[in-house]
């Protein structure tokens, strides 16, 4: 959503709204979360990534969350193109227990 909210802002209006997510760089761990059903799914997450790279936060763990796959017939053109990535459904509730064991998985013990 953001994606397509960034994109139709002045350009002047992108700037200021690019400042708020720089507490971004300060994160251990990225969720990107892309509307997998969405006509223009691969635009949208190449934009985020592009920022992301732009904001200095290119090198902070991300995993890609693919949603609404309950709104998708087929996913393996998805699954081939963003390896990696999980596929869930908010509203179904599918795929949300992998993600919590994939996420544990990516914090580092403390100690």
């Amino acid at each position: 959503d953001t994606v397509g909210f960034i994109r139709h802002l002045p350009p002047g209006l992108v700037a200021s709204f690019r400042s708020t997510l720089e507490e971004i760089r300060e994160s251990d761990m990225l969720l990107v979360v892309a509307d997998a059903a969405h006509g223009h799914v691969r635009e949208q997450i190449s934009v985020v990534y592009k920022t992301l790279e732009e904001m200095g936060a290119g090198r902070i763990p991300r995993l890609l969350l693919m949603n609404k796959t309950d709104r998708i017939k087929d996913q393996d053109e998805l699954a081939r193109a963003f390896p990696g990535a999980l596929f869930i459904s908010a509203r179904s509730k599918d795929g949300l227990a992998e993600l919590k064991k994939t996420m544990a998985g990516m914090i580092p013990a403390a100690g």
